[in-house]
């Protein structure tokens, strides 16, 4: 048998009722738990008898059997871990099973970024758009390239925040509130300050000093969700299909950085990164980079090839 299913029931109106989750983030408990009771059920084990450590282990052990990423079977971990406190401060079980199960070690997946030249290509045909909606997406593609705004920093933006764009300046600057509501400034290039002021002429000053900066269809501000949908639409609208990201731009803006020779830590202060060691992930993009271009392009970076 797989786990009662009042125990379930109970667990769902617990999230529902006592922490508010939404009807997502409980469908998704409801999907981990289904699955570690249908392992439970061919397992054969006796519930609540041999609810034990070795079978969480064993969950974990067919969960990489099936193929299931690291990182999906540690939320199915943690989902079980979550559960089984619940039924112990029920009095249902007497200890949780899963609470000295380390969670799978995670795989180091490098951020993804769009090249220099895929860059150029992208920023060469937003050149010839026109109209509202074309001037506010090629404004908000720019200043997160440009910047490497994280998408609520960019959405948070305010007409007068901070902000003296001239066209004809290198010393373009917006003073943000990043995470932590710690404050920084970060540069902003000519390109972006023209993108961004031939956005202000058409938009007007609708909303007054300390209305959002963007807005949407409708005249209200733009939420992190509606960015990452117009940038799709605005990439089909160029003839580019590639899924690009918010996050995807402020990959780019720091590996760009780095590759011509920025400073680590002046990357960190832009980014608004707390520790350094979020900064390096971009160090290892590069030299992944620059590995692929010697084994490219070296005659003997391949053993045999030139035997």
């Amino acid at each position: 048998m797989g786990l009662p299913s009042e125990w379930a029931l109970s667990f769902f109106r617990h999230l529902e009722g006592e922490r508010g989750l939404s009807e997502n983030s409980i469908a998704a408990y409801q999907k981990d738990l289904e699955q570690f009771s249908v392992f439970l059920d061919k397992s054969g084990a006796l519930i609540p008898d041999e609810l034990d450590g070795a079978l969480v282990r064993g969950f974990i052990y067919h969960l990489n059997r099936a193929g299931i990423s690291r990182r999906s079977a540690g939320r199915k971990l943690s989902t079980v871990r979550t559960f089984f406190r619940y039924l112990c401060r029920e009095n249902i079980l007497q200890s949780n099973p899963a609470v000295h199960i380390a969670s799978p070690k995670q795989e180091k997946s490098l951020p993804k970024f769009l090249s220099a030249s895929e860059m150029e290509a992208i920023l060469d045909r937003m050149e010839h758009q026109g109209g509202l909606q074309d001037l506010r997406d090629r404004a908000v593609f720019y200043l997160l390239y440009s910047s490497g705004l994280r998408v609520s920093e960019l959405c948070s933006l305010s007409l007068g925040q901070g902000m003296s764009l001239d066209t004809g300046s290198s010393e373009n600057e917006l003073r943000i509130t990043g995470k932590g509501d710690k404050e920084r400034i970060v540069p902003v290039g000519q390109e972006a300050a023209r993108a961004v002021a031939e956005y202000l002429a058409v938009r007007g000053s609708s909303g007054g000093m300390g209305a959002s900066l963007f807005l949407n269809s409708r005249g209200g501000p733009l939420f992190p969700r509606a960015v990452r949908h117009l940038l799709g639409k605005f990439m089909a609208k160029l003839s580019i299909f590639k899924r690009i990201s918010p996050h995807m731009l402020r990959h780019s803006f720091a590996t760009h950085l780095l590759n011509n020779g920025a400073d680590l830590r002046s990357v960190q202060e832009m980014l608004g990164h707390v520790s350094l060691s979020t900064t390096q992930m971009y160090t290892h993009v590069s030299k992944e980079r620059v590995k692929k271009e010697y084994d490219a392009a070296h005659p003997h970076a391949r053993k045999g090839e030139m035997e």
